[in-house]
C-alpha cells in the first residue's frame, strides 16, 4: 500500500504553518528608555523573571538587538503593541 495524499478538505492549514519557524519579537537597543523601564516591561509583558529580563536588556544594548520572544504572528504582534504603547522599540520578524 502506498501513502495517500489527503484531499484539500483534509489539509489543516494551521498545522502546516505551525511546522514553520515561529515569528520573532525583536527588542532593539534603546537610547531613550532606562534599563529599569525596559526590564519592567520585559518582566510584565513576557512574564519572565528580573534576571532573564536584565540579560535580554543587556544583550540588546551590547548587540543592537535581541529576540525576546517567538510564536505565532498574531501573538508577536499583540506583544509588539504592548511594547509600542510604552514607547519601547520592538519589531516582529517573519520566519526565514
Amino acid at each position: 500500500m502506498g501513502i495517500g495524499i489527503g484531499t484539500q478538505e483534509d489539509v489543516d492549514i494551521e498545522a502546516l504553518f505551525s511546522l514553520e519557524s515561529p515569528y520573532k519579537l525583536i527588542l532593539w537597543n534603546d537610547d531613550v528608555n532606562s534599563f529599569g523601564v525596559i526590564i519592567i516591561a520585559l518582566e510584565d509583558f513576557l512574564q519572565i523573571n528580573q534576571e532573564k529580563a536584565m540579560a535580554l536588556a543587556i544583550e540588546a544594548h551590547n548587540n543592537g538587538k535581541v529576540a525576546v520572544a517567538d510564536g505565532s504572528r498574531e501573538k508577536m504582534e499583540e506583544l509588539a503593541a504592548k511594547f509600542g504603547a510604552v514607547a519601547i522599540n520592538v519589531t516582529v520578524e517573519a520566519p526565514e
